[in-house]
């Protein structure tokens, strides 16, 4: 028996890591029908279990809940209302759906590029949620569940006959009553139950890809904003204009590559018709539901495009910037945001009557709908983050994942990346990132790398999960939305994370090394590393 707890005293952390889920097991049987414990409450521990381990104290584990970053996402969260209230999101949609056209491989190209385009401003949950109405309403048009039906009342069909071998209709005779505009039919051979999920998964993939374009809209990125300032004091070129310049090409590029190969894999033997009347109807009805374009509407579009050129031009590394004149001082991200948010509650929406006009936004609008829990899931991240470096972790896996010097440095950047995009397809992504970013950053220090070199692929690899719904809540949302297995979406995720890492590996290599100087050691990293 002695010998036995020795080896448990020599052993104690392997005993802890087993004997942990374990003892915690019990909240799996007596905790909530949906959770054991809400995931908001669980981003709590930090502050109990930080200061009673004697990794920071109360002070030091509260403050990262409300650092620049996490403001910079709640200013944006609710500005992301706002934009929804107004349905200025749901009139971009509509007006370019109305010109995309109404073939069915048309649509999910116009879907997936309008999806990645509001994931850019807005969460990609709220865009991958937008869309997917539009994409019933368009769907039930465009594979009617009647077998063979005419769009119009008037076009009386006397027979078709379908042909196997050329997967199409032929010899459609018909009587035209008064005038033909188009007839519509459904191939009942046709998977259109399949055809339906591809459109979904679209959707989903391209809120996630979308998500990475800007550093104020995804949460890997807000982990990166938070790891650079916490480690570098903001000295790095990480700002929101290089970083657009940087990552919205690939997401345009990997976008427009998959729908190219999920139409030759999934849509190459379907035959569809030209386009559909009822689809284009449908469309057309839901822009005139929207009404002519109000001022509520202008109103939000003007501070959209003010929000973004103040960001972009707070202080770019090519110009200076506006925020240089203000000294020392000079206000960040979270100041521009939370400015715009202020306005957003004092401009009307009315302003022309009836009186008393209401504002863009109200409060309890915002109180009822901010997610509060993912605020709070930020924050904890950032609290893990900091104590990850001040424990000195980050240094001693930093040191052991310097053993892999002896390789090439391309192929252990492949190994953190392709880990990381794994990893995040059981992990939240944030979380992939709070654990990854600061051991990276410490490894490109040993290495004598520039640590965006290893930082900015990593981050961008945590938002790569689509093959698994709980990768993120725009999969579990398609996922529930559209009822689809697991085994729908391993081969149209695996393919779209592939495509997704090639590509930013390419455009790493590429416009990063001029956009970020990630051919030289710079001067904020040397500090560091030689404190």
């Amino acid at each position: 028996m002695g010998q036995f707890w020795k080896n448990v005293r020599l052993c104690w952390r392997t005993v802890i890591l087993v004997v942990t889920p374990f003892l915690l097991s019990p909240f799996l049987i007596f905790g909530t029908d949906d959770c054991p414990i809400p995931m908001a409450v669980t981003s709590l521990l930090p502050i109990v279990l930080l200061p009673l381990l004697g990794l920071a104290t109360t002070e030091e584990a509260c403050t990262p809940y409300l650092q620049e970053p996490n403001m910079v996402f709640v200013g944006s969260l609710i500005f992301a209302i706002a934009v929804e209230c107004s349905n200025l999101h749901k009139r971009i949609a509509l007006w370019i759906l109305q010109r995309v056209g109404t073939k069915f491989d048309i649509l999910m190209l116009g879907f997936m590029l309008i999806t990645m385009f509001i994931a850019m401003w807005i969460i990609n949950t709220a865009a991958a949620a937008m869309m997917l109405p539009i994409a019933d309403a368009v769907l039930e048009e465009v594979f009617p569940k009647t077998e063979r039906r005419s769009t119009f009342p008037d076009i009386k069909v006397v027979s078709a006959d379908f042909d196997q071998n050329e997967n199409k209709l032929q010899d459609i005779m018909m009587v035209e009553t008064s005038k033909i505009s188009e007839v519509t039919f459904t191939n009942p051979n046709f998977s259109v139950t399949k055809l339906k999920k591809i459109l979904y998964l679209s959707i989903a993939y391209s809120a996630n890809i979308g998500g990475t374009s800007t550093l104020t809209s995804n949460g890997p990125n807000l982990v990166l904003r938070f790891v650079v300032e916490m480690k570098y004091g903001g000295k790095t070129p990480v700002d929101y204009t290089n970083w657009l310049f940087f990552a919205a090409p690939p997401a345009i590029l990997s976008v427009l590559i998959c729908w190219v190969l999920f139409k030759v894999l999934f849509l190459r033997k379907v035959a569809f018709p030209k386009g559909s009347i009822g689809a284009k109807n449908v469309i057309a009805a839901k822009y005139k539901e929207l009404g002519p374009f109000s001022f509520h509407e202008k109103a939000i579009c003007f501070l959209f495009i003010s929000l973004v050129v103040l960001w972009m031009f707070r202080d770019p590394q090519f110009v200076r910037g506006w925020a240089t004149y203000f000294g020392e001082t000079k206000p960040k991200d979270a100041s521009v945001v939370i400015f715009i948010v202020i306005l957003l509650f004092i401009l009307p929406s009315k302003p022309f009557g009836p009186y008393p006009s209401p504002s863009l936004v109200n409060w309890p609008m915002i109180q009822t709908r901010l997610a509060w829990g993912v605020i709070l899931l930020r924050g904890g991240g950032f609290a893990i983050a900091n104590a990850t470096q001040t424990s000195g972790l980050s240094a001693f896996m930093g040191d052991i994942f310097s053993k892999l010097s002896f390789m090439p440095f391309e192929a252990i950047l492949a190994i953190f990346s392709i880990m990381s995009a794994f990893l995040t397809e059981f992990a939240s992504n944030s979380a992939t990132a709070t654990i990854i970013l600061p051991v990276a950053a410490q490894l490109a220090t040993n290495l004598g790398i520039n640590p965006l070199m290893v930082l900015i692929p990593v981050t961008l690899s945590c938002s790569y999960a689509f093959v698994l719904p709980v990768g993120t809540p725009a999969n579990a949302l398609v996922f529930e939305h559209a009822k689809l297995y697991p085994s729908d979406m391993i081969l149209p995720g695996l393919i779209t994370k592939f495509i997704c890492l090639g590509v930013m590996f390419g455009t790493l290599f590429t416009i990063g090394f001029p956009i970020f100087s990630l051919h030289t050691f710079p001067d904020w990293a040397e500090a560091e590393k030689h404190p």
